[in-house]
């Protein structure tokens, strides 16, 4: 996806241009399509977690064979705080003449889930699930069965324990930091 908007003469930090991305169509054409056959190869399902790929979407779709979108949101202020974080004291001459602050992390969070909405409402067809990141994080079992069932698939045991091993509740996260500062007192 970078070199997608580095082709536009964009990145993902100042507002892209949907339609100058999606004109790089053309130039792209043969690259996504085999991405997509070699994620595809062998496996019944599949996917990944790019934040990127939403406002690139529409030039991956053509090549999608039965695509199922979970679309997870989370709290816009998180979102904020995160990029803030991630590009403070970043030295590339982008982000000393522009760095994030909380109130452009809130723009582009609010811009990002404007797209992927736009995306889907286009296409009401296309299975869609909505989950936010704090449920997955306060619940992972509830989660994990919602989207399980959302593409139909039944996971073994094991699998189940290796999702929810890997997704630690917020109770769970909180008595693990009490625990550490109980420690650290004594």
């Amino acid at each position: 996806t970078d070199a997608i908007f580095e082709a536009a003469k964009t990145n993902y930090w100042d507002f892209p241009s949907h339609e100058k991305l999606l004109a790089q169509k053309e130039n792209f054409d043969s690259r996504i399509r085999k991405l997509i056959r070699k994620k595809e190869k062998d496996k019944r399902i599949w996917g990944w977690k790019d934040p990127w790929t939403n406002i690139l979407i529409d030039l991956f779709l053509p090549y999608l064979t039965n695509p199922y979108f979970m679309v997870i949101f989370r709290n816009p202020l998180a979102i904020a705080k995160s990029a803030v974080t991630f590009t403070k004291g970043k030295q590339h001459e982008f982000w000393v003449k522009h760095p994030i602050t909380l109130f452009h992390g809130l723009k582009l969070a609010n811009f990002y889930d404007r797209i992927i909405l736009d995306f889907l409402k286009k296409y009401p067809k296309l299975p869609q699930l909505f989950i936010a990141f704090e449920d997955i994080i306060e619940n992972p079992a509830r989660e994990t069965k919602r989207i399980t069932e959302f593409l139909g698939i039944t996971p073994t045991k094991q699998q189940i324990d290796r999702i929810l091993n890997f997704v630690m509740p917020r109770d769970k996260i909180n008595r693990e930091r009490k625990r550490f500062k109980n420690k650290s007192i004594n």
